[in-house]
Parts: C-alpha cells; structure tokens; sequence
C-alpha cells in the first residue's frame, strides 16, 4: 500500500514539474512577443520620422503621401496617434512635438480605450 502511494506522488510531482515548465516557457514567449512589437513599433516610428511626420501638425510640413493624396489626413493621423500611443505604453518618451500632437488629436474615445487597455494589462 505504501508502494502505491509513493507513486501517486511521485506521478502528481511529476505533473507539477511539467506544468511549471510548461508555464514558465509561456512567460519566456509573452516577453519574446512583447519585445519584438516594441521593437517592430519603434521601426514604425522611425520610418515616420523619416517622412517628416513629427512636424505634420504645422502648417507646410504634412507627410508626402498625404500631400499627394495617397492617404488621407485623418488617416494619417489615427495611425500617428497609435504608434505614439502604443510607444508611451512601452515607456518610451516622446518628444513635445509627440506629445503636442497627441494632446491635440487623442479623441475622447480614444482615451477611453487607453483606460480600458491598460485595467486589462494591468
């Protein structure tokens, strides 16, 4: 009788091991995930910069592929707000020009969502 309990808890420890390392490779790839779509987000950013989007609230300086009518304003401006968004989220700063910008045109719903995506991540 004694044999048999000893396998039963040599069985359970044995699950036990196999869900903690099951478990601790499912952390070790949310961390992988969330450092490549900082990364990928940070290059997002980049290639905006690169167009001159950190000025495209002034007058004069809008984005090229809005000036051509390839993307609309209000377009450019829900993508730009994301990125910036999604960049603060990581922890990133933002420039005043960033920060400016988002002030101007972070909507009331948008706000909103920050709220509600942020109780959810924490």
């Amino acid at each position: 009788m004694q044999l048999l309990l000893c396998g039963k808890t040599q069985t359970v420890d044995r699950n036990m091991e196999e869900q903690l390392d099951k478990l601790m490779h499912q952390l070790m790839d949310r961390e992988e995930e969330h450092e490549e779509t900082k990364k990928e987000t940070l290059e997002q950013l980049d290639e905006f910069n690169d167009l001159c989007l950190a000025d495209a609230s002034k007058p004069g300086k809008m984005d090229p592929d809005v000036m051509m009518g390839k993307l609309l304003p209000d377009v450019y401006t829900q993508q730009k707000i994301y990125i910036l968004t999604a960049l603060r989220k990581f922890g990133e700063s933002l420039t005043p020009e960033d920060e400016t910008f988002l002030t101007e045109n972070t909507t009331a719903t948008l706000s909103q969502f920050e709220k509600v995506t942020a109780k959810q991540g924490s």
